[in-house]
């Protein structure tokens, strides 16, 4: 089951507000958990023809990684690097729901921010 994500751009002044580790003002992005060796999913519509960022800052106790799926399934882009920091990048051409997960690797659960912009 995959949850609805309501897309938020970020502003430039709003990415280095979260670069200086500033608090957001919560419009930027929402906050989630992921269980520990778990995965949470979000379906988001995507304009076509538009380049979207997709982040995830976790808290800093496990490995994260995200992965974004197009309509039809097909893996589009993802981050699995070590760390909790992701960043992925979808050029859609056309416009419909696109659907990504946040894989916790980690024995504790990790409490995450996710942003778009």
């Amino acid at each position: 089951m995959f949850k609805t994500f309501a897309l938020t751009i970020l502003t430039l002044g709003s990415l280095m507000q979260a670069a200086s580790g500033s608090p957001l003002d919560g419009t930027a992005g929402t906050q989630d958990v992921v269980p520990a060796r778990g995965t949470v999913g979000y379906e988001v519509f995507l304009s076509g023809g538009e380049t979207t960022h997709i982040a995830v800052v976790g808290d800093g106790d496990t490995d994260l990684d995200l992965y974004i799926y197009g309509t039809n399934g097909k893996l589009v882009a993802y981050d699995s690097d070590l760390g909790d920091e992701c960043v992925s990048v979808v050029f859609p051409r056309w416009m419909g729901r696109f659907f990504f997960q946040v894989d916790n690797l980690g024995p504790v659960y990790n409490e995450f921010e996710l942003l778009a912009w």
